[in-house]
């Protein structure tokens, strides 16, 4: 069930907010949440509408997920690796895009991956 894996994306980040350095939490997060948002054809969409629509069922989970991604982004921004002008909402748009093309072509996903971290790095214009 869809739900049940969002709520598995969020325990995934509690656990990475409590043990890993910042970066790599948030490395970590960001690949599995574009793992996540790839598991089904058409998933990323559903998300995006959930998170805007709030009588949706998933709505609350979808926001409970962003937020924990908001806070590991801001833990690596105030460790100084991840450039300051990203949001949450921004960090979203990034994983729905490398999600959506690696939906329809999955070798790229890790490629992919590595370009947005590149670009969220510090030194990328922050």
């Amino acid at each position: 069930m869809l739900g049940d894996s969002l709520r598995g994306l969020l325990t995934r980040s509690d656990e990475l907010l409590a043990a890993a350095a910042p970066h790599e939490a948030l490395a970590g997060w960001l690949a599995a949440a574009v793992e996540h948002a790839m598991s089904y054809r058409g998933l990323v969409d559903a998300l995006v509408d959930s998170l805007a629509d709030p009588a949706s069922d998933l709505h609350a989970t979808c926001q409970a997920v962003k937020t924990a991604g908001a806070q590991l982004l801001d833990r690596a921004q105030q460790a100084g690796t991840i450039r300051r002008d990203v949001d949450a909402s921004a960090l979203f748009s990034l994983i729905a895009a490398v999600a959506w093309a690696a939906e329809r072509t999955p070798e790229h996903r890790d490629p992919l991956l590595a370009v947005m971290l590149d670009g969220l790095g510090s030194g990328a214009g922050s």
